[in-house]
């Protein structure tokens, strides 16, 4: 991998033909372990993931794809000093940088958790905010003012940057959240990459 990083993968799980699940991860840097960990299963063969960014300072970020039955997720290590520490739990992103706001740098968006319906008819959903990331060149960081401002748009209101099953949201708001998405993946697409 790029930025002197060497992944090491072990115990394999085959699952299917097309998922091939890893529950030993050994993550070198200049030749020297940094991390490791057999708690998580990692996923290796999707692209873009894994993805290495140099930080500036002859280290690293390098984001791994855990699966997590549910919807995947990022964990975000960072390399420095000859150590690697998880910083940050990332939403496997939509799609690849694009331009979702009005600022020069391009964003990645995504979510933690998938939304959930309740009531008898459908009539409820949970609060599960899409995240924006800005792309530097040190690997994605969060942007915080954009993901408030898109909460606002879908839900009409903030209730923070996790995802909340209380108070329940109504599922008008389904139809807001589906757009958004269509908003984030046709500007994926866009020639602006």
């Amino acid at each position: 991998m790029p930025h002197g990083v060497v992944l090491r993968l072990g115990r394999p799980e085959v699952l299917d033909s097309a998922l091939t699940l890893y529950s030993h991860l050994q993550v070198l840097h200049a030749g020297q372990l940094v991390y490791q960990d057999s708690a998580n299963e990692y996923e290796a063969a999707r692209r873009p993931y894994p993805t290495t960014f140099a930080d500036g300072t002859r280290g690293a970020t390098v984001l791994l794809e855990v699966n997590n039955r549910d919807l995947n997720l990022l964990l975000q290590l960072r390399i420095s000093n000859g150590r690697g520490t998880v910083t940050d739990t990332l939403p496997v992103f939509i799609t690849g940088a694009a331009q979702l706001d009005d600022d020069a740098p391009l964003e990645l968006a995504g979510m933690l958790t998938s939304n959930e319906v309740g009531g008898d008819r459908g009539e409820y959903t949970t609060y599960n905010p899409i995240c924006y990331y800005e792309l530097t060149a040190a690997g994605p960081v969060f942007d915080a003012k954009l993901t408030e401002r898109r909460i606002r748009t879908i839900y009409g209101q903030f209730l923070g940057f996790r995802f909340r099953s209380e108070p329940a949201m109504p599922a008008s708001t389904n139809e807001a959240y589906a757009a958004e998405l269509a908003r984030i993946r046709k500007a994926g697409r866009s020639p602006v990459n």
